[in-house]
């Protein structure tokens, strides 16, 4: 999950290294939390709920290749994704902490 939330933040930032080569950052991260969600939990509820997002985000990734590329990376994007690493992994351990008041389901620590 902690990759989930680095390309989450990555997504919202305006441009770099990991934005231009995923393309979507934000998508993939979403894409990656459904999976992860859908290995952990097995019920009917969950498979229709996180395996939706699964495929949308799946279809989707798959024909935004067929847009216009981004701009040539450049030196200066580099601490936009080192930002995107520090708050990424900073959410993941809120969220973590935070599971179970947030979601009703706790997670072993």
């Amino acid at each position: 999950m902690i990759p989930a939330f680095i390309l989450l933040v990555s997504g919202n930032i305006r441009a770099g290294y990991i934005r231009w080569h995923v393309r979507n950052p934000m998508l993939l991260g979403v894409m990656m939390w459904a999976v992860a969600h859908l290995w952990a939990n097995g019920d009917l509820a969950s498979i229709i709920l996180f395996g939706s997002f699964a495929v949308w985000g799946g279809l989707k990734f798959a024909t935004l290749y067929h847009t216009a590329p981004l701009l040539e990376p450049e030196l200066k994007w580099l601490w936009r994704d080192l930002l995107a690493v520090i708050l990424g992994s900073i959410i993941y351990v809120m969220v973590y902490a935070s599971h179970g008041q947030l979601f009703g389901v706790g997670l072993a620590i």
